[in-house]
């Protein structure tokens, strides 16, 4: 289970010996009466066995819950007998009984900062798996399978539908959602490819389509931007995903060529895993989705024969290049791009699997994609930067306790280093990168 910024911060923390909640089992401590109304104190009767002014000017007070959770303020003031933290600056409302709270002596926004940095530091040895499925054997789309779900991307939406997207009704990833108005709503895109290249050619549109209504949801195709369409039979309504075909010729007469994945007028209607396929038009590039940053395996599968479980095998016959346009392409990709030396069937899906950074933290409830015992190299390594961040800040004057702390964490880091259980456990097996002759 993924684990949370509040939750690393805590363990990073009490590493540094930074750790002052009166709470059991690293969790935060709660507020026992409100503070007053300008936000300048928070109360806290447990802290009552501390001297006066123990907390001020060295601890800055973080809110972990409530109005301003995620805020800090540096502790200007406190008073022992009360339990009451004031602070220099007042939070945006009143701090009120209930809430959960932590104390630092360093500033809680440097440990955000360490263990974004560690999460880079550690790369590759610490990694995200990332699975990909979003390319289709010379397909032509863009987000043929709406893996990508920001706005439709690539899509045009017609109609005005309303647009979701979902993974409750499963086929193959994520699927798209269209919700049809007062009229006929869809989604269309343009093939923008020089239409001289394409007429007379034999195209096969296909898309896994999804309904429940009869006469309700289709796929069409339009040579002349949409004034006159090739239409597929209406889904038969059976509750279940059909794959529809349109395998036509381009008129000499065309002007374009337009794929639609309709919905009738108040009817609702799933689509996934689309492809668009021209005869005599092979692809042999593929951009690489751009969070994966090393390609670890490539595989294909056939999805005619069974779109939702089809079984990948594996596909050597490829190597990697950039991207000859040398720019970032559609949806976010970067220039890398998987060259197939032999070609698998047109319409066969690929699976291309591989590494990726972890998502960068910002707000507590952020998560990082690994668990307990994979998050002791990311905590030690944070605490050793935070360390060595506030030696540094100080010219390293006075801080024997820094000095020692950071002495006992490296030596500690020697021997997680060498403990392969607490490492992203290796990758599938590297692929033989072979050229087809």
């Amino acid at each position: 289970m993924p684990t949370t910024l509040e939750a690393l911060r805590q363990q990073v923390s009490e590493l540094c010996g930074d750790w002052n909640s009166l709470a059991l089992g690293g969790t935060a401590s709660t507020t026992s009466g409100a503070g007053n109304a300008g936000g300048t104190t928070a109360v806290d009767s447990a802290l009552s066995t501390e001297d006066d002014d123990h907390f001020n000017d060295d601890y800055f007070l973080l809110m972990t819950s409530g109005t301003d959770d995620g805020n800090f303020r540096p502790v200007s003031d406190f008073t022992g007998s009360t339990g009451t933290i004031t602070v220099g600056r007042a939070f945006s409302a009143q701090i009120a009984s209930g809430v959960t709270y932590e104390l630092h002596r360093y500033r809680p926004s440097d440990y955000t900062l360490a263990l974004n940095a560690t999460a880079r530091r550690l790369w590759p040895r610490m990694y995200r798996r990332y699975t990909w499925e979003d390319r289709v054997v010379d397909d032509l789309l863009l987000n043929s399978s709406f893996e990508t779900d920001i706005a439709a991307a690539n899509w045009v939406s017609s109609g005005s539908p309303t647009i979701t997207y979902n993974t409750t009704l499963f086929m193959h990833g994520r699927s798209i959602n269209i919700v049809a108005g007062g009229s006929a709503g869809s989604v269309y895109q343009d093939i923008t490819i020089n239409i001289k290249e394409l007429l007379g050619k034999t195209i096969i549109f296909g898309m896994m389509v999804y309904a429940t209504a009869a006469n309700t949801v289709r796929i069409r195709v339009s040579y002349d931007g949409g004034s006159t369409f090739t239409n597929h039979d209406y889904h038969d309504a059976n509750d279940e995903w059909k794959l529809q075909e349109i395998t036509a010729s381009i008129p000499t007469t065309a002007t374009g060529l337009r794929v639609v994945c309709e919905v009738a007028a108040s009817g609702t209607g799933r689509f996934d895993h689309g492809f668009l396929v021209v005869n005599g038009l092979e692809r042999k590039r593929y951009d690489v989705d751009s969070s994966m940053l090393i390609l670890d395996k490539l595989s294909v599968a056939d999805f005619n024969k069974n779109p939702r479980y089809a079984g990948y095998e594996p596909w050597p016959w490829f190597h990697l290049e950039g991207n000859p346009n040398n720019d970032s392409g559609p949806s976010g990709l970067t220039g890398l791009q998987v060259v197939l030396d032999r070609k698998p069937d047109s319409k066969w899906r690929m699976k291309m699997e591989g590494r990726r950074l972890f998502t960068a933290l910002a707000a507590d409830a952020d998560t990082i994609e690994i668990d307990s015992p994979q998050t002791t190299p990311l905590v030690y390594q944070a605490a050793i930067i935070l360390l060595e961040n506030q030696l540094a800040n100080t010219g390293g004057r006075g801080n024997e306790e820094i000095i020692a702390r950071l002495t006992t964490l490296k030596a500690e880091w020697l021997r997680i280093e060498k403990d392969k259980s607490l490492w992203t456990p290796s990758a599938l097996p590297q692929v033989r990168q072979k050229m087809w002759y």
